[in-house]
């Protein structure tokens, strides 16, 4: 019986991922966004890899009868399908094997049944350790990055808010001012961004990042139209 997915599912696994980054970036997707369906992509193919490693381990140290009653238990009569259907069942017991595994539910119902299995479920059960603790890390600081413009921009409007309060100010000029001191503090940290990458470039790439972050105001003027 063949391999399910195979290296060659892995390579398509990765470079749906990549085209996909790609593609949200080209929507202008929020960057944690990104980051986390990156994350979701390389736990999926992490997970791909050891189920093909599970049932390749298994074709190989076990008769072709063996595995056959292996299916059966499952209610997967495998004389009634055709190789195609044979391989996605097989895939889909291994998946949901190494799935349970990874999230260390172990409910049982699919058990290693050699000395080679149980090898591999070890080292499976280490690697879904570590993807755990890298999904754990990962979603963490792409909810810190996330959160940290929010909460600076919370801390200031509530700075403001104390301030207005303590010497008694109208409410209808209270939102006034607080409304100029948000949109006042987006433009200050769009500013500040833009100059902490423009002093990070050469003068080269500083130039050209100029030329297109003020492409509006150059196509304006009609013989810079004509410049590339």
């Amino acid at each position: 019986m063949p391999v399910p997915g195979g290296w060659s599912g892995r390579g398509a696994l990765a470079a749906v991922g990549e085209y996909a980054t790609i593609f949200l970036d080209r929507l202008h997707i929020p960057i944690y966004v990104s980051r986390l369906f990156g994350a979701m992509m390389w736990i999926l193919l992490m997970i791909h890899t050891g189920t093909c490693l599970f049932w390749f381990c298994k074709v190989m140290t076990n008769s072709k009868e063996s595995v056959d009653d292996f299916l059966a238990y499952y209610d997967l009569e495998c004389s009634r399908m055709d190789p195609l259907q044979k391989l996605l069942h097989s895939y889909i017991v291994a998946w949901y094997y190494v799935n349970t595994i990874f999230t260390t539910v172990g409910f049982g119902d699919v058990l290693p049944e050699n000395q080679i299995e149980r090898i591999v479920s070890v080292f499976l059960m280490h690697v879904g350790v570590l993807i755990f603790g890298y999904l754990l890390s990962e979603v963490q600081d792409i909810a810190s990055d996330a959160l940290s413009a929010k909460r600076e921009r919370s801390k200031l409007l509530t700075r403001i808010r104390r301030f207005l309060q303590e010497y008694d100010i109208s409410k209808d000029l209270s939102q006034r001012v607080t409304e100029w001191v948000e949109f006042s503090h987006q433009v200050q940290s769009r500013h500040n961004l833009q100059e902490e990458v423009m002093d990070s470039v050469p003068p080269l790439l500083h130039r050209m990042l100029l030329a297109r972050l003020h492409r509006g105001m150059l196509n304006s003027v009609p013989f810079l139209q004509q410049i590339p």
